[in-house]
């Protein structure tokens, strides 16, 4: 079906960009030390030292510039498009149903019981219950919306 393809491939990449990031992370760290190097060479005047960790730094500060451009790559997606058409929606309910979270659509808005959810595609966003939500990776949502639905009620009947 192309509704779960659309939402393997948004999962995918995102799980792909997390990854490429995890990278960066370790780049930067190995950076930051190649500068308290720079910074612990120049106080003692080791110009020996320094030479080679103004090498180390710069070979840092590339492998992250490539690394950003290989993620910056990994993005590309019309996230306005998305979010107007029906595929997020779609992507929403075939793993709302895989997840077991009652979820339907009912006029462009879907009907979490007890929550709704509208989107709002401009603003990247989805409002659930009027609260403003920007972190709009399906499965998150979809845990989200299955925590609203198992949680106990707060009124009890009398």
């Amino acid at each position: 079906m192309i509704e779960e393809k659309s939402q393997r491939d948004l999962e995918h990449t995102l799980t792909k960009i997390e990854r490429e990031s995890e990278l960066l992370v370790k780049t930067v760290m190995d950076a930051a030390a190649a500068v308290k190097k720079i910074r612990t060479a120049a106080n003692v005047g080791d110009f020996q030292k320094l030479r080679v960790a103004l090498g180390e730094a710069n070979e840092a500060a590339s492998r992250l510039q490539k690394g950003l451009d290989v993620t910056n790559q990994s993005w590309e997606f019309d996230e306005v498009a998305y979010l107007s058409g029906t595929e997020f929606q779609q992507d929403l309910l075939a793993m709302a149903e895989q997840a077991g979270v009652d979820l339907i659509e009912h006029e462009g808005t879907l009907c979490a019981y007890p929550a709704l959810v509208r989107v709002h595609p401009h603003d990247r966003a989805v409002t659930i219950d009027r609260v403003r939500e920007t972190r709009l990776r399906p499965s998150l949502l979809i845990k989200r919306l299955k925590d609203l639905q198992t949680r106990p009620y707060r009124f009890k009947p009398h």
